[in-house]
Formats: structure tokens, C-alpha cells, sequence
């Protein structure tokens, strides 16, 4: 309905123009994508508002006076608009003959420009850049004469569908017409002008936007493995003609991957054939050669001159070899028709377990093995072992695994440089038994024995020579100083042994448990086994007796109290002890007290008291029984003289 307006709009403007009722104006397009329009007005002081209109531009102009009087003190205002689509860029406006000489001019929009308001001089409003303006007087009059008007205009294209053309009918492309300025594109951006709707049916039937019926001929080919041809573009249902014929031509080149190459029929581009080239894999070196392989999948290919190439990288440059077997960086190639496949391969290193150091060696007196190989390199000449591998005695050695080849091995972790190899034989673990722990003094040295559990081990003890003397010891037992037993032993217990000598046990031999009597005490000796020389000390009753009282003399030891000693001491029992410088012995010996004649007095005789009172005379009995011990002394004698007889007679 809009389009219908719009064109019986057209022609009422047509019928208007043409009885004079709008002036006559035409659209002028630039080059730029600019169009002008040039609207003559009727200028008549008479006609105060007045329409003019010349699509797509609208000119209104009203003229009102004091309270709607047409005198004096006029306002003008023209206002200049464009239809929707349609922007106003610049105005021209010519003076017309009943203008005021100096109108006070202003505009909404826009930037005025006048020299003059003649008649016949143009003012121009520039940078409008909107879809209206106004232009005022104030209360002056301006009447113009001839509006020109510049305006640019947006195309908003609305598709217009076409017609598929099929293999038995024409069709036609799509195309866009914009509503503003009723024109037709074929493109969306409305860039190419097709024109009105006359335009348009010619540009769909003969045009460029005719899509020409009938079968297609695509530019790919259909195939299989021994043909190509093509079907129709359009229905995919009709071969084309004269289009089937067998792969031939055929040429080769890399896939996308660079992996293999392709065999391609010249002329549909199918692939009917592949090579493949195989290099090894984790490939490490044995001594063996590694070579790569290929392989194809057309016979066409077969007939082909296919190559075979092995090279290594020195480092710099890679060179033309014969097969692969050291370690290294190597690649191979084959090349046909021109076009090569090259795949980059290595042969590693062969890795070698490191000697390692036997564990839990205890010397045994005979010779171990300190490195243990896990593979017999070392005679295939991969590797040497210096320093000391095999050892008879404890300690610790060192052994030096050094690689022979280092362009085809390595150690376990990627090293070619020699390896220590720390081993030891541990000392030999020995406890120490002892002998004997307790002596009795004798004169001669005593100490325990030592023996230690491995008989093969020397051991020295401190003290060496035993002891002698009566007290508590330690001996100390050690491996022989400067010995092999030394390095190859350890002793591990019973290393020192505590013992003792304890004081002879000497024997009284002669006057033991002797008797004395007051009065009649006479020295008294005492005999000893203990050896003379040894001989200390004499002691009565735990008290050691002053020298002067007794004599000694060997035999063994022979020792004689003094009389004088004797009667100082107490009736009663006395415990005598010999002590020598490595033991002693004990006895005693009873002093009586004399009888007593009780016929006789007492007799006190003071002249034997010192000079305190007491009595210095020794206790040897009582004076008052003289006639006892004289009758006692006269039956010894006749003892004595008895005796003496039997002797004689005996002889």
C-alpha cells in the first residue's frame, strides 16, 4: 500500500507541476553520491504561506504579522526538510526582489553564510548535516526566490528473492530495492544500481541477473578406484558426457604431513598409491646394522625408479653412509619422480651398568672379590677396571671403571667419565676367653690366659709378664702392634679381664700356742713358712711390736720375743701375727700366772713404782712363792739331766 501512495504521490506532483501549481525542478546526482534539487518559489507580496515541494525535499514558508495583521514588523520563517532516508548537507538560497536589505538571519541547523542580501545574491547554509532547518528573519522580511538544495541519502536495501535456475528453466540472482528512493541494487550494500522496477525485469531476464538453465559442468570430479568423470552441478543425477576416462598422468608429492608420498591421477587428483618409509625405533646400538624400509601400495609406483638413501650428521653435515650401526643421529630418504621423503632416526648409546662394590665382606684370611660386574664388558673391551678390585685383608679400596668406547656406550646415567668404585673387607669380629681370674701369692707372677676365638689372630696382653705382688689387676689383651692381625681383626669382647692375687696363707711351723708362766718367763720364739725377706712386721694383740723387743732371722722365718718384752704383758692370752709383705699367719700364746704359796705374805716392794706410782717391774709372777719356782727349777734340771743321759746312751 505504501508503494501505491508513494507512486500516486509522484504523479499528483507531476500533474501539479505541469498546471503550474509547483514549480517546475529537477534532481541532479554529483559524482560524489550527492544530489541537489532546485525548488523556485513564487514571490508575490501578496502570498504570505506557501508549500513547495520537490521529492525528496519540503519547503514551508510562513509569514505572520503583528496579532495576524499583514502590516509592518513581518516574521519569517522558512523551514527546509527531507523526506526519511534523506539527509540535508548544504542550502543555497537566492535573494529575491522583496527581501529586506539587512534581514536578521538565523538557522536551526547549519552555519550561515551572506555577503549580500541583494536581489539575486545567494546565501548559503553549510554544514547542515540534519533531516531539517529553519531559517528566521525576525521582523524583517527575507523572500527568496530559488531554494537549491544538497542532500545524500542512506539506502536501506530489503532483499528481493530470486529464482534457482534449474537444468530445465532459467532462473535469476537475488537483488535489494531500497524503499526510500525506489531503486533497485544487487547487492545488499546497495553499492550496484539496477534502477526502477523496468530496469529490474530487464536485469532478471537478460541482465546480469539472469542464472542461464540446463545441466552444469562442476570443476570436481567424481571417481573411483580406476575412473574419473562428472556429474551434473545441479541435479547430481546426470553424468556429463565425453567426462569418463581411467586415473592416468599420475604424479607424486608429500602428503599434508610430510610422511609418505602420494601417487595422484593427473587429472581428478584421486590418490591411488602411497610409499611409506620406515625408519627404526628406539633403535640402540648392538653392533648391528639398522636400515630403514619402504614400502607401496600401487603397482604404479613399482615401475618407478624408487632410491634408497642412508646418511649421518657428523655434526656439521650430513654424509652418504652404507648402513647405520654406531650411535648416532642419522636419516633416510627415498625419492620418485623427483619428489624425496626424508625420516630423521638415532641409534642411542648402549648403556653400561656401573661396577658396583660388593657389600658384607668380613675379612677370612683368604682373598675377595671387591667389584662386582654385572655384565662381562670389561673383556669385550667396553670398559677397564683399575686400582684394586680383589683384596686379602681388611681395609678400604678403591677401584676405577673407565669406558673404552664412548661413541657407542654410556653409563646407566648418561655419562661417559670414569667411576669410583669404593669398596672395603670389613675386620674380623673376635671375642677374647680369659683363664683364671684368682691367685694365691706364691713369689711368682700369675695372670689370666688369653685365647682368642680365631686362632689365627695374635694378641699381646698388658701386663705382659703376669703379677706378682698381692692386689686386684687388670689385664688388658690387643692385637699384636705392626701385625696383620691388626688390620684384620677387631676385638669385639672379653677385651680386658680383672683378677686378683690374695695373700699367702703362711703356716706357724713351730712354737704355736706356746704357755709362759709368770715368774718364770723366759723368751719365747715363734717359726713361719713365710720366706725371710719378706718378712714385715710382728704384731701381739693387733699392735705392732717395737723391733727392739724381738729378734728375727731366716729359717724360714724364725722370731724370738724377748723375755723383757714378754713380762709386760698381762696373764692371760695373747694372739701373736707374723705378717709378711704378701701374707701373713696367727697364733697365740697363754701367759699363766704363778701359784701361789698362801703361808706367805705378800710383799710389796715399792722401789719398783716410778715416779708416778706405777709398777715397772715386770708381772713374772708373785716373790712370796720363791720356794715354788726353786723347787720347780730343780725338777727341770733333773729332767734336763735325764734326757741328756738317754742320748748318751743312745749313741
Amino acid at each position: 500500500m505504501k508503494k501505491v501512495w508513494k507512486k500516486l504521490a509522484a504523479v499528483l506532483i507531476a500533474a501539479m507541476m505541469a498546471v503550474g501549481i509547483l514549480p517546475m525542478s529537477a534532481v541532479t546526482v554529483l559524482a560524489d553520491g550527492e544530489s541537489y534539487v532546485e525548488i523556485t518559489t513564487t514571490e508575490s507580496s501578496g502570498v504570505y504561506n506557501q508549500t513547495k515541494t520537490s521529492t525528496p525535499i519540503n519547503i514551508l514558508m510562513t509569514y505572520v504579522g503583528p496579532n495576524g495583521a499583514s502590516c509592518g514588523g513581518w516574521t519569517e520563517t522558512i523551514t527546509i526538510s527531507s523526506d526519511s532516508g534523506y539527509v540535508i548537507s548544504k542550502i543555497e538560497a537566492t535573494v529575491g526582489d522583496y527581501s529586506s536589505q539587512a534581514p536578521q538571519l538565523s538557522v536551526t541547523s547549519g552555519t550561515l553564510e551572506a555577503s549580500s542580501y541583494a536581489s539575486g545574491a545567494v546565501i548559503k547554509i553549510n554544514n547542515v548535516n540534519a533531516n531539517s532547518t529553519t531559517l528566521s528573519a525576525g521582523e524583517e522580511t527575507a523572500r527568496f526566490s530559488k531554494f537549491k538544495v544538497y542532500y545524500t541519502h542512506t539506502h536501506s536495501g530489503t532483499l528481493v528473492s530470486g529464482k534457482a535456475a534449474t537444468c530445465t528453466e532459467d532462473g535469476w540472482k537475488d537483488a535489494y530495492y531500497c524503499d526510500g528512493c525506489a531503486t533497485y541494487f544487487e547487492d545488499s550494500a546497495c553499492q550496484t544500481a539496477i534502477g526502477d522496477a523496468t530496469a529490474y525485469d530487464a536485469w532478471k531476464t537478460t541482465g546480469n541477473g539472469k542464472l542461464q538453465g540446463g545441466h552444469t559442468i562442476p570443476q570436481t570430479w567424481e571417481s573411483d578406484a580406476a575412473q574419473h568423470w562428472k556429474m551434473c552441478d545441479r541435479c547430481h543425477e546426470v553424468e556429463i558426457s565425453d567426462t569418463r576416462n581411467d586415473h592416468g598422468n599420475y604424479k607424486y608429492e608429500l602428503d599434508d604431513n610430510n610422511s609418505k608420498i602420494i601417487e595422484k591421477c593427473g587429472t581428478c587428483g584421486y590418490i591411488t598409491g602411497e610409499i611409506t618409509l620406515t625408519v627404526p625405533e628406539n633403535a640402540v646400538y648392538d653392533g648391528q646394522e639398522y636400515l630403514a624400509s619402504w614400502y607401496n601400495s600401487h603397482t604404479q609406483i613399482k615401475d618407478k625408479n624408487i632410491t634408497l638413501k642412508h646418511e649421518e650428521y657428523d655434526g656439521t653435515n650430513w654424509v652418504t653412509i652404507d648402513k647405520p650401526i654406531d650411535a648416532g643421529k642419522y636419516r633416510a630418504s627415498i625419492t620418485v619422480e623427483g619428489v624425496t621423503l626424508t625420516k630423521e632416526f638415532t641409534i642411542a648409546k648402549a648403556k653400561v651398568a656401573v661396577p658396583t662394590a660388593a657389600t658384607g665382606l668380613v675379612y677370612n684370611g683368604e682373598e675377595q672379590e671387591g667389584v662386582i660386574y654385572s655384565i662381562d664388558y670389561s673383556e669385550d673391551g667396553v670398559y677397564a677396571v683399575s686400582g684394586t678390585t680383589k683384596m686379602d685383608y681388611a681395609g678400604n679400596y678403591k677401584a676405577i671403571a673407565t669406558l673404552l668406547k664412548t661413541d657407542n656406550y654410556e653409563w646407566e646415567d648418561g655419562t661417559t667419565e670414569s667411576k669410583t668404585v669404593n669398596w672395603s673387607i670389613a675386620k674380623k669380629d673376635i671375642t677374647i676367653s680369659w683363664a683364671g681370674d684368682s691367685y694365691t701369692y706364691d713369689g711368682y707372677a700369675h695372670m689370666p690366659k688369653a685365647s682368642a676365638s680365631d686362632p689365627n689372630a695374635e694378641i699381646v696382653t698388658d701386663p705382659s709378664d703376669g703379677c706378682i705382688e698381692v692386689g686386684e689387676y687388670t689385664v688388658t689383651a690387643y692385637l699384636a702392634p705392626g701385625s696383620s692381625s691388626e688390620q684384620n681383626y677387631n676385638i669385639a669382647e672379653g677385651e680386658s679381664c680383672t683378677f686378683t692375687i690374695t695373700p699367702a696363707q703362711y703356716k706357724v711351723t713351730a712354737g704355736a700356742d706356746g704357755e709362759l708362766t709368770m715368774g718364770a718367763i723366759s723368751d719365747y720364739t715363734i717359726t713361719g713358712d713365710g720366706p725371710y725377706d719378706e718378712f714385715v712386721e710382728l704384731t701381739v694383740d693387733g699392735k705392732v711390736v717395737d723391733q727392739a723387743n724381738y729378734t728375727a732371722k731366716s729359717g724360714s722365718t724364725i722370731i724370738t720375743l724377748r723375755k723383757a718384752y714378754l713380762e709386760t704383758l698381762s696373764a692371760g692370752k695373747h694372739e701373736v701375727e707374723m705378717i709378711w709383705e704378701n701374707g701373713s699367719t696367727k697364733t697365740q700364746f697363754t701367759i699363766k700366772k704363778a701359784e701361789e704359796d698362801p703361808t706367805q705374805p705378800t710383799t710389796k716392794d715399792d722401789s719398783a713404782k716410778n715416779k708416778d706410782g706405777q709398777n715397772t717391774t715386770p708381772k713374772t709372777g708373785d716373790s712370796s712363792n720363791m720356794f715354788l719356782w726353786l723347787l720347780l727349777l730343780a725338777a727341770s734340771a733333773c729332767a734336763v739331766t735325764v734326757m741328756l743321759l738317754g742320748r748318751r746312751r743312745t749313741r
